[in-house]
């Protein structure tokens, strides 16, 4: 009997209709909940996304801001959902487990590239007229992983953890 279940989240376009969120992010999940508590899985560990909460600004994101529930972004929204289920069920004792939420991921073999790796192409050829003055921390995806495959030693449930460089 497995004691332990990965969930990575699925990646995909900006261009995902809110329908394909649903079904990926939040009938995904609920389905893998339901999995574990029929299989018995002791632990789930969630990936979800800083997206999965609200923007801030002047402070830092931690587990207590809040969860973008009402936001207007179908991948956001569903990302939030999920993880509040995931929370729930593991407050509930239905299952036992984590989070992790990375910030956006960047990294090698990018080499198509990727939507996000087209955006700071762009933005290093200068052809994005304008940049917003804010910052973000970007992950490189190789420590993601890292960070996944060293949580497993985590005795804690319940938990939300980010993974964001500097």
């Amino acid at each position: 009997m497995p004691k332990l279940l990965f969930m990575p989240r699925r990646w995909y376009l900006s261009k995902t209709t809110h329908k394909k969120s649903i079904d990926i992010n939040l009938n995904g999940t609920h389905n893998v909940i339901k999995a574990c508590i029929a299989k018995r899985i002791s632990r789930l560990i969630h990936i979800s996304s800083v997206h999965a909460f609200e923007p801030i600004r002047g402070t830092r994101l931690n587990p207590d801001s809040p969860v973008a529930t009402d936001s207007r972004v179908p991948c956001n929204l569903t990302k939030a959902k999920a993880q509040t289920a995931v929370l729930a069920a593991i407050s509930e004792n239905l299952i036992g487990g984590y989070v992790i939420c990375p910030s956006g991921r960047i990294g090698p073999f990018d080499d198509r590239p990727s939507t996000v790796g087209s955006m700071l192409l762009d933005i290093v050829k200068q052809k994005i007229p304008m940049l917003v003055n804010e910052g973000y921390f970007w992950t490189d995806a190789r420590d993601v992983a890292t960070s996944v495959t060293r949580s497993v030693a985590l005795e804690s449930s319940g938990n939300v953890y980010f993974t964001a460089g500097q």
